[in-house]
């Protein structure tokens, strides 16, 4: 028994998806959120730089990021509201810039913050207007001012007061009520000598009342006032040098009621300001690199801690790329990554690169709209997962004649359509040209052809919303209604349920179909002869009921090697047709199942 050569591997059954990358690579949960409100992650020595590689096409496509933090800025103000400001690493290779739209602090956006800012880079890091520091503002204490009023009185007898001149003024501040009776000017406090005299009463410079030119020897009055004046009582006389020196101005009863304001004031004091250790990834270089700074503030009530959480971005054309089909640009073309990934990544010249097979792979792959739109965050060998990849997109990634390949799994026609029409095989083998002893059959193991239900997961998204998993259940109708179940995590990359489903049925219709494999030796020239070519093996044979009978079988060919001897040596896989000829795995795919 043997395996299939095409035979695509299921991956294990997986806990709740929580992540849009394969869940069977743990390095790369790394890239992604756990959560919206998850912590904005950093980055790691010896972590891989993600490689984005998508195009949106028709509101499809895209891809959500989580880019790690190599540069970590927070000022916590309890005053003004926590700032951040992080310096993210978006993507090896050179980006478009990600509009302010589709950038998000958790489960907001970034331009909805007071002070945000966003700037695109490549190459290098932004740094103006970024403050990458680290500090804590403890509350401000804020100016204070207390105002206390009290109420105070004042009343007595043969009140006196002694001057000198024509005049003398009684002054209250705060005033709310004064009176004065039997007023006299003498030669002292108790004088019977009495001198003609006048009055005037104001209020805050205003006269309220008074005896005018008219002057006596006894005057009483009394106010009152509904706020705090300045109140003032003036004696004076008209007859300058008449009154004694000095002179004694004399009141039988005063009295008055005042009020003293106090306010007291403190200053204003700034918070105090903690300088925290800066963050230990400060240093390193971003060439070649494409980078995001992205900054803002809080309200001053929002969560504790807020400031912590991720930015994640939806970006919506990925990093430039040559395309195989000429010019520069974002890519959603599985060859064109191949064919990146191969010159940049491996350093593979374009001369061991077969171009013009890309070519046609892009061109199968457009017409069946399978388009990569994904996050590349593992560290892995490339051959392997070209290898590994490619089928499920109904490619094959193979060397010819020495330089690297795709091909499509199936025969197309002209137009790069699956071909549904009869097989022209590329070689014909028989017993003229098989080298006799040389032919080798070996069945593939019935376990892998029993019937199952493939279950295709694939991403489904949006602008605004993350991705989340969907799967589709894809079985023959009728059979493994309850399992057995293989999972096919196409999350990585695919976005599109028709993509998904495709791939199901052509991987059930090779399981299901394709029955063995062979091998052999030929001296037939057959220099052109290239894995997933179709060739047809025809024999001759003779029973005891008849005579003449031949029987001939398709097959792909898997390699072709050549040996010292001259002689070529032959690998391929049954290729299921119908009796006339026309490939049972492709109408199983295309017709439906």
């Amino acid at each position: 028994m043997t395996s299939n050569p095409n035979y695509i591997a299921p991956q294990s059954a997986s806990a709740p998806i929580t992540t849009n990358l394969r869940k069977d690579e743990l390095a790369a949960l790394l890239t992604v959120e756990q959560g919206a409100t998850a912590q904005q992650r950093i980055v790691a020595t010896g972590n891989s730089i993600p490689f984005v590689f998508c195009r949106q096409t028709g509101g499809v496509g895209g891809a959500w990021i989580t880019p790690p933090a190599a540069r970590y800025g927070v000022e916590e103000n309890a005053n003004t509201g926590d700032y951040f400001a992080f310096g993210l690493v978006v993507s090896d290779g050179q980006l478009p810039a990600i509009a302010e739209s589709d950038v998000w602090k958790g489960p907001i956006k970034v331009n909805t913050l007071s002070g945000y800012g966003i700037t695109n880079a490549y190459g290098s890091l932004p740094t103006s207007g970024y403050n990458y520091t680290l500090s804590s503002i403890g509350p401000d204490t804020p100016a204070t001012s207390t105002t206390n009023t009290e109420t105070y009185n004042y009343a007595d007898t043969n009140v006196s007061f002694s001057f000198s001149g024509n005049s003398y003024t009684v002054t209250v501040t705060g005033c709310t009520a004064f009176k004065f009776s039997n007023s006299k000017i003498t030669t002292s406090p108790n004088a019977a000598v009495n001198y003609f005299h006048r009055w005037a009463a104001r209020s805050n410079g205003t006269l309220v009342d008074g005896s005018g030119l008219t002057e006596s020897t006894d005057f009483s009055a009394s106010f009152s006032f509904g706020a705090p004046v300045t109140f003032t009582l003036t004696i004076d006389t008209s007859f300058s040098g008449y009154w004694p020196n000095p002179a004694y101005l004399v009141f039988s009863e005063l009295s008055y009621t005042y009020k003293v304001t106090t306010t007291i004031t403190t200053p204003f004091i700034p918070g105090a300001v903690t300088n925290l250790p800066l963050f230990a990834g400060s240093g390193g270089s971003f060439a070649g690199m494409s980078t995001l700074a992205v900054k803002g503030r809080y309200a001053v009530n929002a969560e504790t801690g807020i400031y912590k959480q991720q930015v994640r971005c939806f970006v919506r054309n990925g990093v430039q790329v040559e395309r195989v089909l000429g010019g520069t640009g974002s890519s959603c073309s599985f060859p064109d990554l191949a064919y990146y990934l191969l010159k940049n990544a491996s350093k593979v010249s374009t001369q061991l690169i077969d171009l013009p097979s890309f070519q046609g792979a892009e061109e199968f792959n457009s017409k069946y709209s399978l388009f990569f739109n994904g996050v590349l965050a593992n560290s892995v060998n490339l051959r392997d997962y070209l290898t590994r990849v490619a089928p499920l997109f109904l490619l094959r990634f193979v060397q010819i004649n020495g330089k690297f390949a795709l091909k499509p799994a199936l025969p197309l026609d002209g137009l790069f359509n699956v071909s549904t029409s009869v097989i022209t095989p590329s070689f014909v083998f028989n017993d003229s040209n098989v080298v006799a002893g040389t032919y080798q059959k070996e069945y593939i193991d019935i376990n892998q052809r029993k019937p199952f239900c493939a279950l295709m997961t694939w991403r489904s998204q949006t602008e605004s919303v993350y991705g989340t998993p969907k799967t589709n259940e894809v079985r023959y109708a009728g059979t493994a209604i309850d399992g057995p179940f293989e999972q096919y995590d196409m999350e990585e990359f695919c976005t599109t349920e028709n993509h998904a489903t495709l791939i199901g049925r052509y991987i059930l219709a090779s399981r299901k179909l394709t029955t063995h494999t062979i091998s052999f030796q030929t001296t037939a020239l057959i220099g052109t002869l290239v894995p997933t070519d179709i060739i047809s093996v025809t024999w001759d044979y003779a029973s005891s009921l008849a005579t003449g009978e031949s029987k001939t079988v398709f097959y792909q060919v898997d390699a072709v090697s050549e040996g010292a001897d001259g002689a070529f040596r032959v690998e391929a896989t049954h290729f299921p047709t119908t009796a006339t000829g026309v490939s049972q795995v492709a109408l199983d795919m295309l017709i439906g199942i």
